[in-house]
């Protein structure tokens, strides 16, 4: 092409010649390439030697296995597999093992090892499994035991110990000698009495039981038993023959009948009461934003037009009851009473049963009693 820049001597310049498109002249020639020479590969005889037939054998058998249910199983084995290659089958108890995503079975040639997987184990894979290797000269087999233990998939510990709703019961101390020579039933003398309590509040229900030998004391809510809990303290005082149930920190759910059942080996006597809860108000005022009497001006009266109202921005102090409604109470004095002079003679106050030792635990009720002849006058 640059040879066309300059003219020749005595001549113009060349025309060139554009031819339009694209250039699809090979490179290089394609007879190049067919004057390559190819040299034949040189045919070399392979001589087969045929290897005799053999039948396919066991040479580690498979071992037993026992798991936890969701773990993986690896069941493995060495079996020669024979000439010609045996063919293996996987059964469970003595069916074909049905292919799935779970199970997997490889067998390694150089190895002679042969692997059947399970993820995931399951209790219905517990079973006894064979492995069958057959060729046309002969099989073998070999068979385990796979045993799969349940685990629960949610855990069925209890959150509280089942001690804790065990029935609340009071049981007597060994019976003496002398109880057992004069046995007498259970008798209550002061029955359970109801009551009424705030939410919140301690209450505490008390009843006079006797009996020989000394009696046992269950208590019932609601014709069921009473569970125990550190709400609840049962106790029965020896000198006073009471048999006391104390409930703190009352709730609405503790509203109901109580029972209590005494039992020793002659019979048995019961009391019951009711215990009423009283809920807690909410916090809320409920009062209406706009007084009810507010109302009463949008109705006129007959022939007068509608009442005027008086706004008065601010807050409404006025009290709802007005003051002078205390003023009018009228305060009675009350009436002494002349003292009638006492005809007994005076005498000292006398401690007819003194005070008992007591010793408890922590959180029950403690009852402290005595007799005493308060003498005359009155003692303090």
């Amino acid at each position: 092409k640059f040879r066309s820049l300059e003219a020749p001597e005595g001549k113009g310049p060349r025309p060139l010649e554009i031819v339009p498109g694209v250039d699809i002249q090979p490179f290089v020639s394609p007879d190049k390439f067919r004057k390559l020479d190819h040299v034949e590969p040189l045919a070399k005889e392979i001589e087969e030697v045929p290897e005799p037939k053999r039948a396919p054998r066991v040479i580690v058998p498979l071992v037993n296995c026992d798991l936890e249910e969701l773990m993986p199983v690896i069941l493995t084995t060495t079996i020669d597999a024979g000439v010609p290659m045996a063919t293996f089958t996987w059964y469970k108890n003595n069916k074909p093992l049905l292919e799935g995503n779970r199970f997997t079975t490889k067998y390694d040639i150089l190895t002679k090892v042969l692997t059947l997987q399970v993820l995931a184990a399951r209790p219905d894979d517990q079973g006894t499994y064979t492995v069958r290797a057959t060729n046309p000269s002969g099989s073998d087999e070999a068979t385990c035991k796979l045993t799969i233990r349940p685990v629960a998939s949610i855990d069925t510990r209890p959150f509280v110990q089942p001690e804790r709703f065990a029935q609340l019961e009071l049981q007597a101390p060994a019976p003496t000698k002398e109880d057992m020579e004069h046995m007498e039933a259970p008798k209550v003398i002061v029955p359970l009495k109801p009551v009424q309590v705030h939410e919140g509040a301690p209450v505490l229900l008390q009843a006079k039981i006797v009996g020989k030998p000394t009696p046992n004391f269950v208590w019932l809510k609601d014709n069921a038993p009473l569970a125990a809990s550190n709400r609840l303290r049962t106790r029965y005082d020896i000198g006073t023959k009471q048999v006391l149930l104390q409930i703190d920190d009352v709730r609405p759910h503790d509203t109901g009948e109580y029972h209590v059942i005494a039992t020793n080996p002659v019979g048995e006597d019961s009391t019951i009461c009711a215990v009423n809860v009283v809920p807690d108000k909410p916090g809320v005022d409920d009062r209406a934003f706009v007084p009810q009497d507010k109302f009463r001006n949008l109705d006129a009266p007959e022939g007068k037009g509608r009442r005027p109202l008086e706004i008065i921005p601010g807050v409404d102090i006025q009290p709802f009851v007005p003051p002078e409604k205390f003023r009018k109470l009228d305060h009675v004095e009350p009436v002494e009473r002349p003292e009638r002079e006492s005809l007994e003679p005076k005498r000292a106050p006398r401690v007819i049963a003194p005070l008992n030792n007591c010793e408890l635990e922590e959180l029950f009720p403690v009852l402290l009693t005595t007799t005493i002849d308060a003498g005359v006058p009155m003692a303090s």
